[in-house]
């Protein structure tokens, strides 16, 4: 097993897990995780469960003051022995508190799955670290409060690099035991054949919602098209304030009034968290606005995205040419 002195950073343990990526293995049927404590100890935990539901004492792990936390995460089958003594490599992942500097004191807690959509699991979903003392009664985990970042926003691994990345695999296992992800799912964000790195914004179809913070001006996106990667950046020029988060997705409309034209346009599904107050709002079920009035809109489609996936965009969403958001 490795310790933290061997482990350095999470790019490392990247690179060092994309083996595993290639080898085929779409998932292992895991009973539980035992978590390993990256300072050196060795002290082991066993993550039986990621649903706030099924989550016991056992789970509660303390990584107070730690600058960094890499563990060991092995797969148990149901008599809570590993499924393969060679798989320790492939499980190494870090917690790191963002920027670089120890948890705050007192982090004891679980971690556990947040998924605040309706709609859509992945986008907007994480893996949260929840302040716990105990968990011996039905309140304890309500009772509690999700650990924040610096800059006040609670912290957490989001959920579609935990299904794309191999150091979370043994967390996306867990995650399929515990009937929170469906096989399709893990199955669609299988992307061993792309080297994204662990920030970036990867939408396996042009199809797919996916989570945005209104108040951002700008987004980039890696959509995937079957064996190679369309790259799409979000702008919005406008100061307008927005904010708040949402899921959207892409679809075409017909707009402008002199030279009405195709463009591609960004669907509002659900509303996250509301604006702040005297923000302007999104409005669900409409067209991403950059003002008041105005939708946002991608024109020169031709040099946007590929031709077949505009097409693909008019068949699903059964596009009517002439009608303006």
């Amino acid at each position: 097993m490795y310790g933290a002195k061997t482990i350095t950073s999470l790019r490392y343990v990247t690179r060092l897990n994309l083996v595993w990526a290639t080898s085929g293995l779409l998932w292992r049927p895991v009973s539980a995780a035992r978590w390993y404590n990256g300072q050196g100890k060795g002290h082991a935990h066993v993550i039986t469960s990621l649903d706030p539901k099924n989550l016991r004492n056992t789970n509660i792990i303390d990584i107070s003051n730690h600058r960094a936390s890499i563990s060991s995460l092995r797969a148990l089958d149901d008599d809570a022995r590993p499924l393969d003594k060679c798989t320790d490599i492939f499980s190494v992942m870090a917690l790191r508190y963002c920027p670089p500097r120890k948890f705050p004191a007192s982090t004891r807690g679980v971690l556990y799955l947040h998924a605040p959509s309706k709609k859509a699991l992945v986008p907007g979903a994480s893996v949260r670290f929840r302040l716990v003392e105990h968990l011996e009664n039905p309140t304890g985990f309500s009772s509690g409060r999700d650990l924040l970042s610096s800059d006040g926003k609670p912290w957490g691994i989001p959920l579609d690099r935990i299904l794309r990345m191999p150091c979370y695999f043994t967390l996306r296992d867990v995650l399929v035991r515990d009937g929170l992800v469906t096989l399709a799912t893990v199955f669609k964000y299988r992307l061993a054949q792309f080297s994204f790195g662990p920030r970036v914004n990867v939408l396996p179809s042009i199809l797919d919602p996916f989570f945005m913070d209104f108040s951002c001006h700008k987004l980039f996106l890696q959509i995937v098209d079957k064996d190679k990667v369309v790259p799409f950046s979000f702008n919005r020029a406008t100061d307008t304030p927005f904010s708040g988060t949402g899921i959207v997705q892409f679809e075409l409309m017909w707009c402008g009034k002199k030279n009405p034209s195709v463009r591609l346009g960004l669907r509002v599904l659900e509303i996250l968290t509301p604006p702040n107050p005297g923000d302007l709002a999104q409005v669900e079920g409409a067209f991403l606005k950059t003002t008041e009035t105005q939708a946002w809109a991608k024109r020169y489609l031709d040099t946007t995205l590929p031709p077949h996936l505009i097409d693909e965009l008019k068949r699903t969403h059964r596009f009517d040419e002439g009608t303006c958001p």
